[in-house]
């Protein structure tokens, strides 16, 4: 929770905007990517997404109670019905905020440009054609509803270090993993694991503590190039042309041939 949320003055060009003070959290350098800080993590990212705590909260629908941002892009995050099934209920919720993605790259934002010409560009095309097909990349998917950091990967996890117990208290881990910068809201717990595949840094401890928990799914591969797209789209929309981000270009065009190789309809 902030210490402190406040209003800052409009400056020339810029603003009126916010600021918060947060609790400083001493990071330990490289303390996320250390083996047994990342099995921690993967025990309590699991555990949070199997959390029944906040069931009272979300009554089995996803959503969140505010709208927020995924870096400066707008997430709609208005909850689905009350009493729908939940593979319709995740269809639309998901459906649309991968909708809002391709429809964001036709469109000048307040974030950035346009990145294609029109929907008839092939990569918004291949996107809607994903789209289209959510109920069959999703349909063997176990659904309960999990509260989501939602934009979880190695540059949003760090650590710090544990004080030493008194004599006689039993030792607690010498690192404990912090993570920061969420964005969050009540989901599929595989999609927050889309972003810690696309970015790297997350080791096999991690994977192995998690699946540990909870096991892969049938259909766990299609489902997450999915989620991936998803990530990889609001990257073109943040960075712009793909034509002059490689990097980004590349992993799309991958994210889609996977995709788009189930022979979809």
């Amino acid at each position: 929770m902030p210490l402190h949320v406040g209003v800052l003055p409009r400056f020339g060009e810029f603003g009126p905007g916010s600021f918060m003070i947060l609790e400083y959290l001493p990071f330990l350098p490289f303390g996320a990517m250390r083996r047994k800080t990342q099995a921690l993590l993967g025990e309590q990212i699991a555990a949070m997404h199997q959390s029944r705590a906040h069931d009272e909260l979300h009554l089995g629908r996803f959503g969140f109670p505010i709208s927020n941002f995924l870096s400066l892009t707008p997430l709609n995050n208005t909850w689905t019905p009350a009493g729908m099934d939940a593979h319709d209920a995740w269809n639309l919720f998901f459906g649309r905020r991968l909708r809002d993605q391709a429809n964001a790259l036709v469109q000048d934002k307040t974030y950035g440009l346009k990145v294609v010409e029109s929907a008839n560009d092939p990569v918004y095309r291949a996107i809607m054609k994903v789209h289209d097909n959510l109920e069959y990349i999703l349909e063997d998917a176990e659904l309960d509803v999990s509260l989501l950091h939602g934009d979880l990967s190695i540059t949003n996890i760090g650590a710090i270090k544990n004080r030493k117990p008194k004599t006689g208290i039993e030792r607690p881990p010498a690192t404990t993993p912090v993570v920061f910068d969420p964005a969050s809201f009540f989901g599929h717990s595989e999609f927050e694991l889309s972003t810690m595949r696309i970015f790297g840094g997350i080791e096999a401890p991690f994977w192995e503590a998690y699946f540990g928990n909870i096991p892969k799914r049938k259909g766990f591969e299609r489902r997450i190039k999915a989620y991936e797209l998803f990530h990889y789209a609001n990257q073109l929309n943040l960075f712009g042309d793909p034509a002059a981000s490689p990097s980004l270009s590349i992993s799309l065009s991958l994210s889609l041939s996977l995709s788009l190789s189930l022979s979809l309809s």
